[in-house]
Formats: C-alpha cells, sequence, structure tokens
C-alpha cells in the first residue's frame, strides 16, 4: 500500500511537473517570438490566413481593424493574444496589413508574475 500511494505521488508530481513546463512553451524573447512570428505568418500572407495560422499556434486573434488612436493612412492590424495564466505571460503580437497582405509586424510580451497589474493585459 504504501509503494502505491508513493507511486502515485511521483506520477502526480511528474504530471504537474509536465503542464508546467509544457505551459510555458512560448519564449519571453522578443527577438526569437519575432522570428516564430515571420516564418508562421510571413510578409504577403493574406490577413485571414495569417490569423488562422496564428490561431494554430495558441493565439486568439481579432479581425482585421483599425488601433483605436489611429491616425489617418494608418495601416489595419490583425491584433493576436497568447495568455499563459500559470506564470502569468501575455504574448501580443499585431501583424500591419496592406490590400489585405501582411506589410509588418510588432511583437511585445508581458510579464506579471505576481499578478500586479492583472488590469492592465
Amino acid at each position: 500500500m504504501k509503494n502505491k500511494l508513493m507511486s502515485l505521488a511521483a506520477r502526480t508530481c511528474g504530471l504537474a511537473a509536465a503542464a508546467l513546463i509544457c505551459a510555458g512553451c512560448m519564449t519571453s524573447n522578443e527577438d526569437r517570438l519575432l522570428k516564430k512570428v515571420m516564418r508562421w505568418a510571413p510578409v504577403g500572407t493574406s490577413g485571414e490566413e495569417a490569423k488562422r495560422l496564428m490561431e494554430t499556434h495558441g493565439f486568439r486573434c481579432s479581425p482585421s481593424h483599425l488601433l483605436e488612436a489611429s491616425r489617418q493612412g494608418d495601416l489595419p492590424v490583425v491584433e493576436c493574444r497568447r495568455t499563459n495564466h500559470i506564470i502569468n505571460r501575455v504574448w501580443v503580437v499585431r501583424l500591419y496589413l496592406k490590400e489585405d497582405r501582411v506589410t509588418a509586424s510588432q511583437e511585445q510580451i508581458f510579464n506579471d508574475p505576481l499578478r500586479l497589474f492583472e488590469d492592465m493585459h
């Protein structure tokens, strides 16, 4: 009985460790994120295809739109976010579109392990 309990505890700890490791598989380095995004949705990709591709990588994306504080001549964007609630990290990717094709991207990573700024993401 004691061996079964130890085995169960070891499995539980192993599963918990694996969940934590897998939950944080995305990078905390913006340059690496840029390289991944450019591989997933390179310049020239249609807006809808870029949105679909980002969503296959765990992001939630908005349809193309102008940002709230946009000025005349600003490009529409597809804004994609991915959140890891375990380590409280948020990845934000903006794909800028011209004629419904990706022309550029902007990547940001927000870290808040102590959850001090929950309302800011």
